[in-house]
């Protein structure tokens, strides 16, 4: 037996798949054009998000073509409402041209050229060195690109905090990339990014795949590409800005100094933003004919000023079909608030609010404007930015806002818990979560509470140095029957990791598996997760940590 194991053992490297160093693979695929003269490739990209229940696919196609003189054209369709871009590069200036806009910028240096191309370039979202330091070749696959079989490696990287592309709001956690990179010319066929895009209070699971074809090398491109001859009516600026958000900036050697956040307020003027108010009175709102003949039907989300008493005294729409957005102003401005305090005074202040146009015979409404909806988030993380809130005055506000007396109080204890352990009250945060098990019967209408609640007084029982009983309250928030949440983004990892940095590894095993019963989208992340800590390590949870 012993001569047989020592003739198979040095046989066993012979039988077992040689993968290549990831970070070689990455470096032949960033310089895998740099061999040819010129070239020119199409690429088709499709973004995947759920934003506040809508589930949406944005397509965009983008064109290149580039020499070894470092000339560039970035042909660049528009996404659905947000319009598309052309890029130009002599090898000594860039112009970036936005035909919605008409507007055009001007860049100069070849380090600022590539890093607006890679900008523009949505399948590079990553910083290379981040994406070779966290990756590995986990197979080798032959995929079909470009009218042929092609035999790749399959790279994956994990980043978590991904900067949005374009300077947009927020960053996207927990992103997972996987690139199929051609064995001979190092050419990426296929790259895919799955991860939870967040910007401030909205988080939404999205993917985004592109695919390269129309790949042509060492082909004769006309010197005319690379010359960018402005529009007539085209107007150059330092900084592109959208429709409707303030005087278009100029082009300017120095940047103008940013407002002062503490320059004295104008009587009346808002002190504060507190997200997603309740009104003390619900008012229904009037569902439009002419938007029932239309089939229209959809969520208005609108921004509330109060004045100090809480009464409306301004709604802007931000988001939602256009035929619903003025009914919903109307609906906002008959409803009262509670007033918001400041230093134990009540100020004006700013919130928001959805009004959800509801009717049984229309299937679906297909008036859905991504633009808005980045826009809004924009606008909301402004407001945060502006009148930043303690993890006090987060719990203050929710207590004010659902005392005793709200009908609705229920449905909130589970994110008073929360809160309330945030804020280091920890005796509040156990008695909003009890009071939020002994409210709620088991089943998927109350999984996302009664989910919450556990992680919380688990997590207690760990502050109190309980760890039986924090495991035990880990497994009855994986015990639930589901919920919106927990079926969409998944369970929370808060506990779980917690658990897992003293060395409880088995019943985190567990509960991931308890989980795949409510989180069926999860499997392949319930997969990795498992396999990491099996492997002795914690996983990046990302924005699993939040919800």
């Amino acid at each position: 037996m012993r001569l047989a194991y020592s003739v198979l053992i040095p046989l066993l490297p012979l039988y077992a798949q040689q993968f290549p160093d990831a970070s070689t693979v990455l470096a032949q695929h960033t310089h895998s054009m740099d061999r040819y003269q010129t070239y020119q490739y199409t690429t088709d990209m499709t973004m995947e998000m759920n934003v506040a229940g809508n589930p949406m696919k944005i397509p965009m196609t983008s064109t290149l073509s580039a020499d070894r003189q470092g000339r560039m054209r970035m042909e660049m369709g528009g996404m659905a409402g947000m319009g598309g871009s052309t890029m130009v590069s002599d090898g000594k200036t860039m112009w970036t041209y936005i035909p919605m806009l008409k507007q055009y910028s001007k860049t100069t240096g070849d380090s600022a050229m590539k890093e607006e191309m890679a900008t523009a370039n949505l399948g590079a979202l990553a910083d290379p060195a981040k994406l070779a330091a966290n990756a590995k070749v986990i197979r080798d696959e032959s995929l079909q690109a470009d009218g042929q079989r092609r035999d790749c490696w399959v790279v994956e990287s994990r980043i978590d905090d991904i900067a949005v592309p374009g300077g947009a709001p927020g960053s996207i956690q927990g992103g997972v990339y996987t690139l199929w990179i051609d064995k001979q010319n190092g050419i990426d066929w296929q790259v895919t990014m799955s991860g939870k895009m967040q910007a401030g209070p909205m988080v939404t699971d999205m993917k985004m795949t592109t695919l390269k074809h129309d790949v042509k090398l060492n082909v004769n491109l006309p010197d005319s590409l690379f010359v960018f001859t402005p529009p007539a009516d085209a107007k150059e600026v330092a900084a592109f800005n959208a429709p409707g958000r303030g005087p278009e900036p100029t082009p300017t050697a120095t940047p103008a100094p940013a407002a002062k956040l503490e320059k004295p307020l104008a009587p009346g003027e808002p002190q504060a933003y507190v997200p997603m108010m309740t009104p003390l009175d619900l008012v229904e709102p009037v569902f439009p004919e002419a938007a029932r003949k239309q089939g229209v039907s959809g969520m208005v989300r609108v921004l509330v000023t109060l004045d100090s008493q809480g009464l409306v005294t301004n709604a802007e729409a931000l988001t939602g079909p256009e035929i619903l957005r003025q009914p919903a102003i109307e609906t906002v401005r008959q409803s009262k608030f509670k007033p918001v305090l400041r230093d134990g005074k009540p100020v004006a202040a700013f919130t928001d609010q959805m009004v959800n146009f509801f009717d049984r015979t229309i299937k679906s409404s297909r008036d859905f404007n991504p633009a808005d909806e980045m826009a809004a988030v924009s606008r909301i993380s402004e407001l945060e930015a502006r009148w930043p809130r303690s993890k006090q005055q987060v719990l203050a506000d929710l207590e004010a806002d659902h005392d005793v007396a709200d009908p609705e109080r229920s449905f909130v204890l589970p994110q008073l818990a929360k809160a309330a352990l945030d804020a280091g009250e920890l005796g509040k945060a156990e008695s909003y979560a009890r009071e939020s098990l002994h409210v709620r019967e088991p089943g998927p209408m109350n999984g996302d509470g009664i989910h919450t609640a556990n992680n919380i007084l688990g997590l207690l029982a760990l502050r109190n140095g309980n760890v039986a009983q924090a495991n035990q309250y880990l497994l009855e928030a994986g015990r639930v029957q589901g919920g919106a949440v927990l079926g969409s983004f998944g369970p929370n990892m808060r506990l779980a990791k917690e658990l897992l940095q003293k060395g409880e590894r088995d019943v985190v095993l567990e509960y991931f598996s308890l989980c795949r019963k409510f989180w069926t989208m999860g499997g392949k992340q319930l997969d990795a997760w498992t396999a990491t800590v099996r492997s002795g390590g914690i996983p990046e949870f990302g924005a699993n940590l939040e919800y």
